[in-house]
């Protein structure tokens, strides 16, 4: 009995040698999707201002503040905006941007409450501490007191 068990057993096998044998191989496809990046953050916390001078002959109080930013983007053509969520009765506000490598940088540039380009041309590139500087304007008008500007940044497609 254990002879045609053991030749039934050699029959399957040598029937069907390959169903036996493994592929020595074997193959899938690896896809990557790469998104587009765009990181905007600001360095240094919050912006206090302070006055710059005082002459008898001004007409207006001109404040003086900066701060920072570091940027990474994969975008082929990219901007940072900047927009103010309000603007205080009887004060302004600017400001200087630096830009990294071919990008240009707004000067002077009024941060109001419509969003506005303060860094254009933005390619394919990072930078950390490019800088901001803050003027400030209050007519001589404006109660003394605190104001606050807050600003919202962001880096998009241009």
């Amino acid at each position: 009995m254990f002879k045609y068990a053991l030749l039934a057993t050699l029959a399957v096998v040598l029937a069907f040698p390959a169903a036996a044998q493994g592929s020595p191989s074997a193959s899938h496809s690896v896809n990557i999707n790469v998104p587009t990046i765009r990181v905007l953050t600001l360095t240094g916390g919050d912006v206090t201002m302070s006055i710059s001078s005082v002459e008898t002959t001004d007409t207006e109080l001109t404040f003086t503040g900066s701060s920072s930013y570091n940027m990474l983007t994969n975008g082929s053509d990219d901007k940072i905006t900047a927009v103010v969520a309000s603007v205080p009765e009887g004060l302004s506000l600017t400001g200087t941007y630096a830009a990294p490598g071919s990008a240009t940088g707004g000067t002077d540039v009024d941060l109001t409450t419509t969003a506005t380009s303060v860094v254009t041309g933005l390619a394919r590139q990072r930078a950390n501490g490019q800088s901001i500087s803050y003027t400030a304007t209050a007519g001589l008008d404006v109660d003394p007191g605190d104001y606050t500007f807050d600003l919202t940044y962001t880096i998009l497609a241009n």
